[in-house]
């Protein structure tokens, strides 16, 4: 039984670090959508949406087949499915065919989100959420880092359809860790909810107020890191210094999760809300009205480290209010909607307002979310799950995988 935890952990986590890739390479990709394919901000907002608005779906269907079909047979198809759908939106994306490259992106978001979900119920099973979801955040920001080093040559030689192949191999490779997925969801077993919140009305606003805030946060991030190399140049940035800058920017982030991972505690959950965004704040004023590069790529990097690292914190919220797993399901929902919404918002402004605009909604944005999150952390004190309800968990994944 332990043996098949420590495998499920280490399955979410290789799993969850590849299939959101194509926005954590955001700024890089758009860069090379703008130079190579000549691209408008508006037409690259919404390739980046389409994967991020179908994704959250699947958190829907799978209320329906969850307790017919083995979750293990389930990954597999979708990996199979992920995997041709991001070879041939390579070929489409080298020949141009971007009408075609929309549909392809369908079923191929279909099977990523799917996968995605399957992730995030997964973490609610483990005891200290806060912490596997900093571990999950770092492996992703580390997958960012290594591919905004290495793309920019990869593109040079292969064209803008590299990344596709690179998830398509990778998840193709992680195709036998699937089996660690249970068989079928666990019956009669469930994290209790931990937050001090007390009543099913207070609980319910609670969880509404996070994942609402989550939603708001994301359409922020996910405009600015979008449109990162945008920013960059417009400080005065050369095409090779804005390639150096979001490798850095990439570590950046692998700090600001890992602090995350390491400092996880209900009891400083506010300090470190409060202490966050803070720094986001204060980054997005220097992106846009520090008019230096030495400005600019300051703001980048406390906007990378404040994003990254609150994250975790407010996707632990949400696991600590979640009872049965809908919070999660709607949470993976919210995830990819949002930021498929902050792309497309992000590039629509770009085109016809200004950098300035934009930058003072997503500040908006992350004002409204960073209320929410404390109204939040100030009513629902510290918890997690009991020992005793991850090992009663443990126990049915084990028994319904067959492990």
């Amino acid at each position: 039984m332990s043996r098949s935890i420590d495998m499920l952990r280490l399955t979410v986590i290789v799993t969850s670090c590849i299939i959101p890739a194509l926005f954590l390479w955001a700024p890089m990709l758009a860069q090379a959508f703008q130079t190579q394919l000549h691209l408008s901000p508006g037409t690259i907002g919404r390739l980046f949406s389409i994967d991020m608005l179908i994704s959250p779906l699947p958190g829907l269907l799978m209320f329906l087949w969850q307790k017919h079909i083995g979750w293990r047979h389930v990954a597999t198809l979708c990996a199979v499915i992920f995997a041709g759908g991001s070879i041939l939106s390579a070929v489409l994306l080298g020949h141009g065919l971007i009408n075609w490259f929309y549909l392809c992106r369908i079923p191929t978001a279909m099977a990523s989100g799917t996968l995605y979900v399957m992730c995030n119920r997964s973490v609610a099973r483990f005891d200290d959420p806060d912490r596997l979801f900093g571990v999950m955040l770092t492996s992703q920001v580390v997958v960012a880092t290594l591919g905004l080093l290495v793309l920019p040559s990869l593109f040079a030689r292969f064209g803008v359809g590299v990344p596709y192949v690179v998830q398509a191999l990778w998840v193709l490779a992680l195709v036998p860790l699937y089996r660690y997925f249970p068989d079928a969801p666990p019956h009669g077993a469930s994290v209790p909810a931990t937050a001090s919140v007390t009543g099913g009305t207070g609980i319910m606003l609670a969880g509404i107020m996070s994942v609402g805030a989550l939603f708001i946060f994301n359409i922020a991030t996910g405009a600015v890191w979008t449109f990162a190399s945008v920013f960059l140049q417009a400080g005065g940035m050369t095409s090779a210094g804005i390639d150096h800058m979001l490798a850095l920017v990439g570590m950046m982030g692998i700090v600001g999760s890992g602090s995350a991972a390491l400092a996880a505690s209900g009891k400083r959950r506010m300090a470190l809300l409060l202490g966050g965004y803070a720094l986001l704040l204060l980054s997005l004023f220097g992106l846009g009205w520090g008019h230096s590069p030495a400005v600019a790529a300051g703001a980048l990097v406390a906007f990378k480290l404040s994003w990254t690292f609150l994250l975790p914190f407010m996707l632990g919220s949400i696991t600590l209010l979640d009872t049965s797993g809908v919070l999660m399901n709607v949470t993976t929902m919210t995830l990819g909607v949002s930021l498929g919404l902050g792309a497309v918002v992000a590039g629509w402004l770009l085109d016809h307002a200004g950098q300035a605009v934009m930058l003072t909604g997503m500040a908006a944005c992350s004002l409204v979310a960073a209320t929410a999150s404390v109204i939040v952390a100030g009513r629902a004190g510290p918890g997690r799950p009991s020992r005793a309800a991850r090992h009663q968990v443990a126990e049915a994944e084990a028994s319904c995988s067959g492990l």
